[in-house]
């Protein structure tokens, strides 16, 4: 028999910059080689070998600290949360370890520094002005943030979530980083009716996989287009384009039931499986901005956060909708 040639396992980039995470031989390739591959590829990018948060030293610190890395990745406030560099590149993987700024019609916007650095971050805030700018989006000098930071999300956020978040927020490394104010061109826009909060979160099934993706992770700021008051009722995460990298235009999919244009193929075992691997059903690889978020945040869901989420987005209303 003749030897069999290994076919090198290449990493490419689209024609719009996007990192196309590497095939691996096989057809049910192991979550940890997954992984490997996702973290040799997001290296390359410079997100995975950010500095880890530290411990929490009390199980509500603990708490806090799964949540923010749920909730955050590998941008906005940066793997350092000191907010943008000013000087410094715009988005990451550039920026990194610090935040990103975003510009746009809207104007200027830096990620702030939340470390708890006196002069430069949030170490002079109370708790309480902490809670009412996750809330509310109101700083302590009473000024409005922009709805690019998701307050009306986080509004969602159960009580003792955010106890334990703002506890572990003061747990975070003080970094020193002045970041300049925000440049608006006109009015803060309205992100629309916050989402109401109850006490405790719910902790399993379709109520779990619910709150995580519409009061902690995020999932409907990226998955659905804007509409005249926050995100677009009618097209509930069915995707949309969204700017990355400076000039990368990224088209964030659909991921209603549809079984066309979204995920409606797709089993609760694979979207949980996608959702902490990054592996497709076909057996490929998360790439761009998903593949970051998966290496920096979401594959620290556990389990059963995982099948939650695939509980609930399997309940969702299938939108035909092809974001370009």
């Amino acid at each position: 028999m003749r030897p069999v040639k290994k076919k090198k396992r290449a990493t490419t980039t689209s024609s719009r910059g996007a990192i196309r995470l590497p095939r691996l031989a096989g057809s049910r390739p192991s979550a940890a080689r997954m992984a490997t591959a996702l973290t040799a590829v997001l290296t390359m990018a410079g997100c995975a070998s950010l500095p880890r948060p530290p411990e929490g030293r009390t199980p509500l610190e603990r708490q806090g600290r799964h949540l923010l890395r749920i909730a955050e990745g590998c941008g906005c406030h940066g793997a350092n949360f000191a907010g943008w560099r000013q000087g410094g590149p715009d988005r990451a993987p550039g920026a990194l370890p610090y935040g990103e700024r975003f510009v746009g019609p809207f104007g200027s916007i830096p990620a702030p520094n939340i470390t708890p650095d006196p002069e430069t971050g949030i170490g002079k805030w109370t708790d309480a002005q902490i809670v009412d700018a996750l809330r509310n989006g109101v700083g302590p000098d009473g000024i409005r943030l922009h709805p690019i930071m998701p307050y009306p999300a986080y509004h969602g956020m159960a009580e003792s979530d955010i106890t334990a978040l703002v506890a572990y927020l003061h747990r975070l490394r003080p970094v020193r980083n002045h970041v300049p104010e925000r440049q608006l061109s006109g009015p803060t826009e309205d992100p629309g009716p916050p989402l109401p909060a109850t006490e405790h979160p719910p902790t399993d099934g379709v109520a779990l996989g619910r709150y995580l993706v519409d009061a902690v992770s995020g999932c409907r700021n990226c998955h659905t287009p804007p509409g005249s008051a926050g995100p677009d009722p009618g097209l509930l995460l069915a995707g949309r384009p969204l700017e990355g990298a400076p000039g990368e235009l990224v088209v964030v999919k659909n991921i209603t039931p549809d079984r066309e244009t979204g995920i409606g193929r797709w089993s609760e075992g694979e979207i949980a499986t996608y959702l902490r691997t990054g592996r497709r059903p076909d057996g490929g690889l998360a790439k761009s901005l998903m593949a970051a978020l998966i290496i920096t945040s979401f594959s620290h869901f556990t389990p059963q956060e995982a099948r939650a989420i695939a509980a609930y987005l399997k309940t969702v209303p299938a939108v035909r909708h092809r974001p370009a």
